[in-house]
């Protein structure tokens, strides 16, 4: 009897595994979490309660106009200050001002965070 509870929690926690890191790589960005709208890379930027974005992975083309939309709901305190580091941009988001532009015009791997480090979220440009 006992062997058989055993055997159910080990096939309990393998498939709550599954599941979880199934969820986390669907919602965890890359090229999902852009939308491409003409030639546009439309990139929402929110954040959740802990200080993290909600997507933290984004991939454009090199040479692409990027724009992201900051959730001002969300993007408060600190946050509200959205920087991509290598590309020399910042934008402080608030209510009806709250898109950033550039071209992605250089390749590789560019933090996106806010004024006080957190939010890490990372672009990358192929």
């Amino acid at each position: 009897m006992n062997n058989n509870i055993g055997i159910a929690a080990v096939i309990i926690a393998v498939i709550v595994g599954i599941i979880g890191y199934t969820k986390f790589n669907s919602s965890a960005g890359g090229s999902q979490a852009v939308q491409q709208v003409g030639d546009v890379a439309v990139i929402k930027l929110s954040s959740l309660p802990n200080g993290n974005y909600t997507n933290q992975k984004f991939e454009v083309k090199q040479g692409t106009k990027v724009r992201i939309e900051g959730d001002p709901a969300t993007l408060v305190g600190s946050m509200s200050k959205v920087i991509v580091d290598g590309y020399e941009v910042s934008k402080d988001i608030a209510e009806g001002d709250n898109v950033l532009e550039f071209v992605a015009d250089k390749s590789g791997k560019f933090r996106i965070h806010c004024a006080n480090g957190m939010g890490n979220a990372f672009l990358t440009v192929k």
